[in-house]
């Protein structure tokens, strides 16, 4: 009998006297057990009841002074100040050495518990939002935004504040009952525009060669090299990207601002729009700095004449006035007071700290909990350097591996969470860990999320999970392939720089940044290439359950927006991390209040590794000025790239959408 290399495990069932054997050492087994055990966990407990009791009384004595400060403001309407990160990662770092060399920063795990928090405040009507420019992808800012719809949903009043922005932060104003621009500020909401440099003739004309293999029409990533402008599947898959991102912001404004594609139109030709326009487009609905959404507050809500207080002209100390006067009152030589509405602002922060919450420890053994995992950045074997790339990070098989196989012996831990944000990389890295994946989830649900984008190897590596969820504007697919290099011979060429070489064989030259391959070699390449793509297609095929001659239609290194792909059967269902983390307790036959979500951290933490993360390693949108250099030097980085991994399996572009 043939047995497939990927079988996992083997089902074993005992002779009737091994079982009999087995049945008569299991007290004996227990009672070792237990002897073994006892004096600890009869050392542990009483620790542990002296430790709940003193929690307890911390408990009632801080529920004490926090029901003493919500009765003192009982009559005002109290709001919380939050000020929104420009970059929220999934869990925290700040595990060993992170923590003395990094700033300690909200993850969205804690952001999410915050929040949930909020929401369950009966004493917070509102809370005052001030937003920077965020510094993350489409996707990661559409969590943000769920987050906030369903604070508002529960009857929160959200007021949202910023000094300006582009398409995403426009998408999460769209989450505010009230949207403010910074009197001087401007929204560039110029609309989306995909572009590419391609290199092909000043290449020609320096003397370097482009040799590259691509599996699929739209497996365009060294296109940049080897091609003058767009192919026609490239210009198809382009354009149908471009608008789909198009159609989600619109629906999006329509929905929660009524502003109509035609009236979005509108604005974009209009833009940069300063607070006027803004406010005019029903982009905004009012001007604030960040140091006074106090004063506005209490002058909008108290229904007071816009005349009475000009934003910016008369500089006020943070807080509303305790009393204000109308024009008539001021003409008439009256003081008296009005009866006016109060606000009590409090930091959301400290609201949070100060609020009580009890948590009992565990008498027996250590709660059951479900891992996240981040996976995000791109995919390379130790030791590879994959260029800019790299921003955010990068996924190696030598930090994966060991966790996934840590969870998977860890009986505490029920399921795993897989975070994908990877535009690919090394197609052996990618199938070093998608094996990984696959073992863990015969053993135990593993559900992936997919968030900015999963694509080629990216999606390689949720196609090893039981289940793919991705938001409708999320990057999924790639499936595909490429391989080659570059020839530097004719460029040295013409500064009189001549080349001797003695080799084996022409195959050899691969190894050479100067030498072209001769014919042989390139169709060696291209069998190679087509192998490693039908093992792609089967990985695929097996996971989502796609006949081959259709899952190549879908394949060829298409990519496709999140709604495309749930109709071609690539994902399993559309959402974010709530809808994932829900579908992962199901499977767990579980719920999150009986278990807990616990990140794990995958990358070493070397010294250098922290002092660098510390420095600013997360993944940062580049300026137009600062991708300029990364569109020329581009394709040379990723020839030097495939110098050390011969068979790539990367999505067309880098998409910053």
């Amino acid at each position: 009998m043939e047995t497939h290399p990927d079988t996992i495990a083997e089902n074993i069932t005992p002779t009737p006297s091994t079982a009999l054997d087995n049945h008569r050492r299991l007290p004996r087994f227990l009672t070792s057990l237990l002897s073994t055990a006892a004096p600890s966990i009869m050392l542990r407990i009483p620790f542990r009841l002296i430790g709940n009791l003193f929690r307890l009384i911390a408990f009632a004595w801080s529920t004490f002074f926090f029901w003493l400060g919500k009765r003192a403001r009982r009559k005002n309407k109290t709001y919380l100040e939050w000020r929104l990160e420009p970059f929220y990662a999934f869990g925290s770092s700040d595990a060993g050495m992170r923590r003395w060399f990094s700033p300690s920063k909200p993850s969205l795990l804690e952001l999410r518990q915050s929040i949930k928090r909020v929401q369950e405040s009966d004493d917070v009507d509102g809370v005052l939002i001030t937003m920077e420019s965020l510094n993350m992808g489409g996707a990661r800012a559409g969590e943000l935004i769920e987050l906030l719809d369903k604070l508002r949903e529960s009857g929160k009043e959200l007021i949202i504040q910023t000094d300006g922005g582009g398409a995403r932060e426009v998408m999460l104003l769209s989450a505010g009952d009230e949207r403010l621009l910074t009197p001087a500020g401007r929204l560039y909401l110029f609309g989306l525009r995909f572009e590419e440099i391609f290199a092909k003739d000043l290449l020609d004309k320096l003397g370097i060669k482009g040799q590259f293999i691509h599996i699929g029409g739209f497996k365009t990533a060294t296109h940049r090299m080897h091609k003058s402008g767009m192919t026609q599947p490239q210009r198809l898959m382009m354009t149908s990207l471009q608008r789909g991102f198009a159609r989600h912001m619109s629906d999006r404004l329509e929905e929660r601002m009524q502003i109509t594609p035609a009236a979005l139109d509108d604005a974009m030709l209009e833009a940069p729009l300063d607070a006027v326009r803004s406010r005019a487009s029903g982009l905004t609905t009012g001007e604030s700095f960040s140091g006074s959404m106090k004063e506005w507050l209490w002058y909008t809500r108290n229904e007071l004449d816009d005349q009475s207080w000009k934003i910016g002209d008369q500089p006020r100390q943070l807080g509303a006035p305790d009393k204000c006067q109308t024009e008539d009152d001021d003409k008439d030589g009256d003081k008296d007071e009005l009866e006016t509405k109060e606000f009590s602002i409090l930091s959301m922060e400290n609201y949070l700290r100060s609020k009580p919450q009890l948590r009992f420890k565990r008498l027996f053994g250590r709660p059951r909990y479900v891992a996240l995992l981040d996976l995000n950045g791109a995919i390379v074997m130790e030791g590879q350097n994959p260029g800019p790339l790299s921003r955010g990070g990068v996924i190696q098989p030598s930090e994966v591996v060991p966790v996934l196989k840590q969870l998977a012996e860890d009986r505490r831990c029920l399921g795993v969470l897989l975070h994908v944000n990877s535009p690919g990389g090394s197609a052996l890295a990618s199938d070093l860990m998608w094996r990984e994946i696959k073992v863990l989830d015969q053993q135990k649900p593993v559900i992936c999320y997919c968030s900015d984008v999963a694509a080629s190897g990216g999606y390689y590596l949720a196609c090893g999970a039981r289940a793919i969820i991705c938001r409708p504007n999320s990057i999924v697919g790639s499936i595909g392939v490429i391989t080659g290099k570059i020839a530097l011979q004719g460029l040295l060429e013409k500064f009189d720089v001549h080349i001797e070489a003695i080799e084996q064989n022409p195959n050899s030259r691969l190894m050479s940044a100067l030498a072209p391959l001769d014919e042989k070699a390139m169709s060696n390449f291209q069998r190679d290439a087509r192998e490693f793509y039908v093992r792609f297609l089967e990985r695929v095929g097996q996971a989502r359950g796609i006949e081959r001659r259709r899952l190549h239609r879908y394949a060829r290194g298409r990519v496709y927006l999140g709604e495309s792909a749930k109709e071609r059967g690539l994902v399993d269902g559309l959402g974010g991390f709530e809808e994932a983390l829900a579908k992962l307790l199901d499977a767990c036959g579980t719920d999150e209040a009986s278990t807990q979500i616990q990140f794990i951290e995958h990358r070493k933490q070397t010294l250098r590794q922290t002092i660098i993360s510390g420095a600013g390693a997360q993944a940062e949108l580049l300026s137009p000025l600062e991708q300029i250099p990364d569109a020329l030097t581009g394709p040379l980085q990723l020839a030097s790239w495939l110098e050390q991994e011969r068979v790539l399996a990367l999505m067309p572009y880098n998409i910053d959408a």
